[in-house]
């Protein structure tokens, strides 16, 4: 799954690196999770990883990034391709 390979990719160099979405990962929580994460460290890079499906469940809010100019990098990954 997208998360599983997320956890296993991303590194914990420091404390609480990354946000974890648990059993509501499928559901999308990820990007408005990425959206409280750069209004809480504005100066830090926040990725977003999420799968086709999470991803247009809200990836209208992919909107509420750019109009407040949040520094986020959003992943989609194709589900489908495995």
């Amino acid at each position: 799954s997208t998360m599983a390979v997320s956890r296993a990719m991303q590194g914990n160099n420091e404390p609480a690196p990354r946000l974890d979405a648990g059993p509501s990962g499928c559901m999308g929580v990820g990007t408005p999770y990425a959206l409280g994460a750069a209004i809480a460290k504005p100066d830090s890079q926040v990725i977003c990883v999420n799968g086709d499906y999470a991803f247009g469940w809200n990836g209208i809010e992919i909107e509420t990034a750019c109009r407040y100019n949040l520094p986020i990098l959003f992943v989609v990954c194709n589900n489908g391709s495995v």
